[in-house]
This record gives C-alpha cells, sequence and structure tokens, in this order.
C-alpha cells in the first residue's frame, strides 16, 4: 500500500469504540469496511471527509455505508491529531 507513515496520530475516544460496538453490524465485511475507511480518514483527513456545519462546524464527517464516522483534526505542539468522536446511523 506504499508508505504508511503518517503526520497523524490516531486517538478513538471511549465513546467512539462504545458507539461502534453497539452499531455496528457483527459482520467482517462491515469490520473491514470501518477500517478501511479510518486508514483513508488517517491518510488524507481533508480529502477522506466533509467539514460539518452548526454546532460541529470544527468536526468533520466521513460516510461508511449508512453510518457516518465524526472526528476532528486538532494540531498541538509536537503532532496532528485525529480524534475520532462518533458513530451513527441518522
Amino acid at each position: 500500500m506504499g508508505d504508511t507513515s503518517s503526520k497523524y496520530r490516531l486517538e478513538k475516544i471511549p465513546e467512539y469504540l462504545s458507539d461502534v460496538g453497539k452499531q455496528l453490524p457483527v459482520d467482517p465485511v462491515w469490520v473491514e469496511r470501518l477500517e478501511r475507511r479510518e486508514r483513508k480518514i488517517v491518510e488524507n483527513p481533508e480529502h477522506h471527509g466533509y467539514p460539518m456545519r452548526g454546532r460541529n462546524h470544527c468536526k468533520w464527517a466521513a460516510g461508511v455505508g449508512p453510518y457516518y464516522v465524526v472526528y476532528e483534526i486538532k494540531k498541538d505542539s509536537t503532532a496532528w491529531t485525529i480524534r475520532f468522536l462518533a458513530f451513527y446511523k441518522p
């Protein structure tokens, strides 16, 4: 797949992991789709998602079938962090 290094650090908050556990079907195909989307987001978060509006205007969303992954991109003094915040089906 090429270079696996990324300038982004990945963080999944407990609420995100809980959302995934509750909502994602127990099916290897869906698990692979989610993992593939997470990898793509980490590689280039602004290309593989779209900026949200309204109250969530500083967050990003990317689709995984009928579900959405909500994440934010933060910069601190040492690195960029992608924090996965929520996983839901509207």
